[in-house]
């Protein structure tokens, strides 16, 4: 038996299972989203670009971006991705769990910092700039497709709310 495991390997699988949060995270809050009464079709816009975000990085190997990429960016870059994913559920957490006076009252704010995660979200991804390496062109398309649709999400309020606030 071999039990020569260098500082690399133990990088790359610590990177790895950094990569597989991420993924993790991404489809717990597109689980998360299913139950959101209110404010719906702008979560389901974003929650469809994070399915996909998760699809892609399930796809991906975490060693080939290291290598296209450098340990340590990609290792950054995963970490602000599962800080923003996190950040989202807790958003998306307070859209189920709240009244719907305290939706009305912190609507704009919220509404806000989705914005702003979405946009946050779309600048890391890329960040990691995945379209650089060798990959399909169907995966391509895809990343530049969740870049856009994360990066364009207006967060709006609905009907449906609009008319509660009345």
């Amino acid at each position: 038996m071999d039990f020569n495991i260098g500082i690399e390997d133990v990088g790359v699988a610590v990177l790895q299972e950094l990569w597989n949060k991420v993924a993790f995270q991404a489809m717990e809050i597109v689980t998360e989203t299913r139950d959101v009464v209110l404010g719906k079709d702008s979560l389901q816009e974003f929650s469809r670009s994070i399915s996909e975000l998760s699809t892609l990085l399930r796809a991906l190997d975490a060693k080939r971006v290291e290598s296209a990429m450098g340990l340590e960016s990609t290792k950054a870059a995963l970490e602000t991705l599962n800080s923003q994913l996190r950040e989202a559920g807790k958003i998306i957490e307070g859209y189920k769990s709240g009244s719907c006076l305290r939706l009305l009252l912190h609507l704009n704010s919220t509404r806000l910092q989705m914005q702003n995660l979405s946009k946050g979200i779309a600048t890391t991804i890329s960040s990691f700039q995945l379209v650089n390496l060798d990959m399909s062109l169907k995966l391509k398309t895809m990343i530049n497709q969740i870049i856009d649709n994360l990066s364009s999400i207006e967060f709006r309020s609905t009907v449906e709310i609009e008319t509660l606030a009345f």
